[in-house]
């Protein structure tokens, strides 16, 4: 997913606004709306510096909790089993002029060490391109 803003924050003053919860807006409740993984107990793992095309940025990951209820089937079709894990989110915070960029990569936790790989090699091939 990507998100594109304008903003006069920079992007760890951003990625702060975002996991503080006692920084309030607009802007930062429509993020929330969209992108459920940092809404509620969003549980920060890692944060780090990342540099893209040039371009300096900031890096969270972490894990929320979720909880499913999921039917069963057949003659049990009135009961249900309730699953609880974690999604696994990676977030890249690139400031640039005035903009924002944000790319996330949401997934089940259990796959997150393997899928945020393959995320990194995509953030490290993006191109931001000017116009003129």
């Amino acid at each position: 997913m990507v998100y594109v803003d304008t903003t006069s924050l920079t992007a760890d003053q951003f990625a702060d606004s975002l996991l503080s919860d006692k920084y309030k807006s607009k802007q930062k409740n429509n993020i929330l709306n969209d992108y459920k993984l940092l809404f509620g107990e969003f549980q920060l793992k890692k944060r780090s510096k990342m540099t893209v095309d040039s371009l300096d940025g900031v890096r969270i990951s972490g894990q929320t909790r979720y909880t499913l209820e999921v039917a069963r089937a057949g003659s049990e079709s009135d009961k249900a089993d309730v699953v609880t894990d974690f999604w696994g989110g990676s977030f890249l915070l690139i400031k640039d002029g005035s903009n924002i960029i944000m790319v996330m990569m949401i997934c089940e936790w259990r796959y997150f060490e393997n899928i945020d790989q393959e995320f990194t090699g995509i953030l490290n091939g993006l191109k931001f391109i000017k116009q003129p």
